[in-house]
């Protein structure tokens, strides 16, 4: 059975969406808004922020941070204080072995922050997500940026039951290319116009024996997304 991911939802909509010249049909925001991604410690590594600014056409790098400890409460007010400089559309953060951190963020953050359970085969999908719009042209990033650097350094790998994983190699970090997918993969509901709920939903329907195809129609046809 086909596992959907958002990386369908996101082909879908640029196949809908082509105009005959190969340039995408986009809408025009009232405003542009900022989608980040928090990738935290769990361990020895840093923690990472990484901010992308949706003008509508291009998500567009806007900043990150890095934090070289698992201090959490003190990333928290650090988000916190970002977010009052700069108001976040969605924040979401890997709550993977992380999943009190949460209440740290406190009601003020509560709506705008997005826990997501990074299982390996969501890592796939936020991976394929990224690339896909790098290959769209809808991402742009810092040339000489330590991001781009992190995006070489991936390596994919197989295990020997055929399971495809993305790592680094030993001695560097990842944690802003982990930010920068987090970023990425929340803002693919704002970029087709769907609501997160209904996304999350498409599993379960393949599930019940409706064809990926039409479930990713359905969604997309009647779930639009409200800014």
């Amino acid at each position: 059975m086909k596992q959907l991911g958002k990386i369908d939802f996101l082909r879908r909509w640029s196949e809908v969406n082509e105009d005959r010249d190969g340039s995408l049909n986009l809408f025009i925001l009232p405003d542009e808004l900022y989608l980040s991604g928090l990738d935290l410690a769990s361990r020895v590594d840093h923690s990472a922020f990484f901010m992308l600014r949706w003008n509508g056409q291009k998500l567009i790098e806007h900043g990150n941070a890095i934090w070289p400890h698992v201090d959490y409460p003190i990333i928290a007010q650090d988000v916190r204080d970002i977010n009052e400089r700069i108001p976040q559309h969605r924040i979401a953060y890997d709550e993977t072995g992380n999943i009190a951190v949460g209440s740290l963020f406190g009601q003020d953050l509560e709506a705008i922050m997005e826990p997501i359970h990074m299982t390996n085969p969501m890592k796939i999908d936020a991976v394929n997500v990224v690339k896909f719009l790098s290959q769209l042209g809808m991402l742009e990033l810092e040339p000489d940026g330590i991001v781009i650097g992190e995006i070489e350094e991936q390596q994919k790998v197989f295990s020997e039951a055929g399971a495809q994983r993305y790592e680094h190699p030993s001695g560097v970090h990842d944690d802003l290319f982990w930010g920068l997918a987090l970023a990425c993969y929340t803002a693919v509901e704002t970029i087709i116009g769907v609501a997160p709920a209904a996304i999350e939903t498409a599993a379960e329907a393949v599930e019940y024996g409706e064809s990926p195809e039409d479930v990713i129609e359905g969604i997309m046809q009647h779930y639009k997304y409200n800014y």
